[in-house]
Formats: C-alpha cells, structure tokens, sequence
C-alpha cells in the first residue's frame, strides 16, 4: 500500500507538484495520468527521496528512507537507461544484487523474465531503448518487491513488448502485489490500468477505477447507417431523439436506448445496415478532463494566428487531398 500525502515541489516561482495526495492499493495495477509537463516524473522522485519538498510517501506504513532492504520491498524504474553503458548486462544485476543481499543467481532469473537472457553478456550501451527499458525493469524486480512504480516502462518497446508487459503487470498485481504505472500511451493503459490517479499542473484530477473515469467524462451515443436515411430520420427525431448524419454517411443519434432506436427503425419499416453503441475512450475522456492544463498547446496548421494558412493535411478541409 503507497500512501501519498501532500506532496510539493516548487522550481523558484514554478509548482511543478501541488499538494499532491492518493492512495495506491496492492491487487491491482494503479495507472498515474497526465499531460507532459504534469508532474508525474517528480512525483515519482518525490516519493522515493529522490526530490526533496514538503509532504510524505509511505510504503506500508513507511518512508523510502526507513526500509531495510528497499530493493526487496519496492522496485524502481524511474529513468530510461539507468545504468553504466560499459559494464555488461548480467553484470549490471549481479552488482544490484551484491550491494543489496540478493542472491546472484536473481540476475540471470530476470534477465530471463524480461527476455534479455541471450543478450546478457552484451554491454547495453548498444541497447535499444526498448532493450534499456526492459533492463531497467529486471533491475526493477530483482529483490521480488512486493510494491513497483515505473515510470513509462512501456517507452520503446515494440507491440509484442507493450502486449507482454500488459500482461506481466497485471500478473504482478494478481499476486497482492502494488504496481503503479505512469504511461502517455492511454489506450494501452485502458487495457492495463484498474485504477487511474491523474494530475495536472501537479494537482489532483481524478483518482478512481478506470471505469468510473471514463464513465465520468465519456459521451455515449448510437450509430446508424441505412438506405432509408429520409425516412428513419423523421421516425427518430418523432420519439424525442437528437439526430445528426455524419460526413460518413451514418447517423449519430443520442438520448435514445440502443434497443429503442431498432425497435422504432424496425417498426417504421426502415432497412438498418448498421446499428451500434459507442462510448468515447479513455483518451477522449483524459483529453476532455485535461485540456486547461497542458504545458505545450499546439495548432495544426492553417489554424489562425499560425502563418501557416497555405500548408494543409490530405483530407481536411483547405488541405491537399
């Protein structure tokens, strides 16, 4: 159990994090959610000692700086590339292991966990960063901590890697154990994450289930493409229904059961090719919730105040198609 209670950090004038307080439980996996420039990296530092600022981070019960054998009790992977580019692989552990009581044969375990294990001899300044991050996390888990905070350790690696450790984490957490994950890669973290803390400008958005997120900031609606749009147009709008056709051809129909509107297209007589419920992601509902707090706002070209009015995207309006 990660308890989080006020945590600040300022940079002269700058609050970077914010009176910043949650709650991490074991059994599931924790996403931490914001945009660049939030304060999810210095929260991480601050909660190891690794910052300094006011507030407090215990780990069941105690601070970082009270642990007897941290590496046994929480796994870090806080930085990409953590670790002397010259010393190989197998030894990089091996030497985590002798400065922190840990049997040696734990390095090769997991090497083999993190599938570096025949490149274990190899000096990872030749690594990729997919292959860095994968031995970040071996680091990470050498003394079979019962608590983990990483930090984008999903940044590099390929799809099979994100897919493999998706669902390494949630075999952790399957154990009792507490995992907490920052990540900016959102539909993953919907596949991954039971729980979502978000921040921005270092304070607290939103701190519940995945669920209940996307719930709270998603818009529902219905899709449906017919033949007969005149006519299933006025049959829906008659019930009450606001109905709007889309550039594609479709009509998206809100305030109305998905079950109803088929039972009123079918009863009209109308032929339906598609009908469908959707519900907007756990990106859309991150973006809604953190617009007002993004440190870098962008513009697409052709926006106005850009000076870019002559340069357009395949597609869109004023672009080259």
């Amino acid at each position: 159990m990660i308890e989080v209670h006020n945590l600040v950090k300022r940079y002269g004038v700058v609050t970077a994090v914010n009176d910043l307080s949650f709650s991490v439980k074991p059994g599931q996996v924790t996403g931490f959610l914001g945009p660049n420039g939030s304060g999810k990296s210095t929260t991480c530092r601050l909660m190891v000692g690794l910052d300094r600022g006011p507030g407090s981070t215990t780990f069941d019960g105690k601070r970082y700086d009270q642990l007897q054998a941290p590496m046994k009790e929480v796994g870090l992977l806080l930085e990409a590339k953590a670790f002397h580019p010259g010393r190989r692989a197998r030894d990089h552990l091996r030497m985590l292991c002798a400065a922190n009581s840990i049997d040696q044969k734990r390095a090769d375990e997991c090497l083999e966990m993190v599938g570096l294990a025949d490149v274990a001899k190899r000096r990872p300044k030749g690594f990729s960063l997919g292959m860095g991050q994968r031995l970040g996390l071996a680091a990470a888990l050498l003394g079979d901590p019962h608590t983990l905070i990483l930090d984008e350790p999903s940044n590099g690696l390929d799809p099979q890697g994100i897919q493999w450790l998706r669902e390494f984490l949630r075999f952790l957490a399957s154990q009792g154990r507490t995992v907490f994950v920052s990540s900016h890669l959102l539909s993953e973290m919907q596949l991954l994450a039971d729980h979502v803390v978000v921040i921005g400008a270092g304070k607290l958005l939103a701190d519940c289930t995945t669920a209940e997120f996307v719930a709270r900031g998603s818009k529902a609606w219905i899709v449906l493409r017919s033949p007969s749009y005149g006519s299933v147009v006025d049959v829906l709008r008659s019930r009450g229904w606001s109905v709007e056709a889309q550039p594609d051809g479709s009509l998206h129909i809100t305030g109305a059961e998905l079950a109803a509107v088929g039972d009123a297209a079918h009863s009209a007589g109308v032929v339906i090719h598609e009908l469908a419920q959707h519900r907007s992601s756990l990106e859309e509902a991150f973006i809604e919730l953190t617009s007002d707090s993004q440190q870098y706002k962008t513009t697409l070209p052709g926006s106005p105040g850009t000076g870019l009015g002559g340069i357009g995207f395949p597609g869109l309006p004023g672009g080259n198609s």
